[in-house]
């Protein structure tokens, strides 16, 4: 009895978004450079933008997000922002319930921006566990296979998970 997922932020509208920025940047850049109008500080400018929009993309591009759900533990890591993995035991756990809602595309990115004290760990937008601990903590571990995750919970014995 074991529930295991990895995923990555592939958000093809945002990543191909920011790639086509990119290329117009550049296309903007070589135009000014062609047509004699460049100066240094418009070439810098346009070198920074995109310097900036490769960054962004590269660190999207690079989320990944491992999710292990077992009777001893939920364990959860989101690379690169943490480096080891962390463990939520079912011990501690004072209530779980599993979030299932529609893939609404760029707005689910808006989903992911929480005022709370509700840590926030998906990028399955809102598709995941809800845990509260006895401590108080809240979290919301995100995974994309809530049916397989669903059975595994059905067949745990934790009366108040939902």
């Amino acid at each position: 009895m074991k529930f295991k997922e990895k995923s990555r932020y592939n958000d093809v509208v945002v990543l191909g978004g920011i790639g086509l920025l990119s290329i117009v940047l550049l296309a903007g850049l070589a135009n000014t450079w062609i047509s004699g109008q460049a100066s240094a500080g418009s070439t810098i400018v346009f070198l920074a933008t995109a310097v900036i929009l490769g960054f962004l993309w590269y660190s999207l591009s690079s989320l990944r997000m491992k999710v292990s759900v077992t009777p001893k533990h939920i364990k959860y890591q989101l690379k690169p922002l943490q480096s080891e993995a962390h463990k939520i035991k079912w011990e501690n756990v004072a209530s779980c319930r599993l979030v299932e809602s529609y893939d609404n595309g760029l707005l689910s990115i808006c989903q992911n921006i929480h005022f709370s004290r509700l840590k926030w760990y998906s990028l399955a937008g809102h598709n995941g566990l809800e845990v509260t601990t006895h401590a108080g903590d809240r979290y919301f571990i995100g995974c994309n296979n809530t049916d397989e995750l669903s059975e595994l919970l059905e067949s745990m014995p934790l009366a108040d998970r939902r």
